[in-house]
């Protein structure tokens, strides 16, 4: 599905796309609802959670679903306990392309600090959404410098920007300006 977003990005079907795809997915949301359930199976929780984050990479025609998403990211704010695990993905990527530079910030330092891989794979796939340039940038330099980050997890947040729809260009041009660094590593 992303791989076929990511070729009409820049067409006329993009619209259409997003509200098949819309239509499918609320499909499964009706079925399963948002919040999980004390008799959900693996599965169940699994599918939700690719539900969420299908909803939210086509918020253009789900505002519904951005509403949501951005309520739960404002407690979050508040409660960083506040989210469920096969929700945090979504939520993060929601909330942080449509938050601030100081909800980016919050989320970076919750992320330096949490022991929880999940949590941490969960917040670095949200911090690749911001929607400022220089926040971008930012983040991929910290992929490539900061002791805060494995390589593992650097080279997965890089991807993570290159799949962004505000970073592909910006990554682009960080990959082409700091080649001999990436390189060596």
């Amino acid at each position: 599905m992303n791989f076929l977003r990511d070729r009409l990005q820049n067409s006329a079907l993009l619209g259409a796309f997003q509200r098949f795809i819309v239509d499918r997915i609320r499909v499964g949301v009706d079925f399963l609802g948002w919040s999980p359930k004390p008799r959900d199976t693996f599965q169940d929780r699994y599918l939700r959670m690719l539900l969420l984050e299908a909803a939210v990479k086509n918020s253009a025609s789900s505002p519904e679903i951005i509403v949501y998403a951005n309520i739960a990211f404002t407690n979050w704010k508040d409660n960083p306990n506040s989210i469920q695990s096969d929700q945090q993905r979504a939520i993060f990527y929601e909330g942080i392309s449509e938050g601030t530079v100081a909800d980016w910030d919050m989320a970076w330092e919750e992320m330096k600090y949490t022991m929880k891989q999940d949590y941490r794979g969960a917040l670095l796939y949200g911090l690749s959404a911001t929607r400022e340039p220089w926040v971008l940038r930012r983040y991929l330099y910290r992929c490539l410098n900061d002791t805060a980050l494995t390589r593992a997890q650097g080279a997965r947040s890089f991807m993570q920007v290159v799949q962004s729809d505000y970073g592909r260009n910006i990554a682009l041009q960080f990959f082409k300006d700091n080649w001999s660094s990436l390189y060596q590593r």
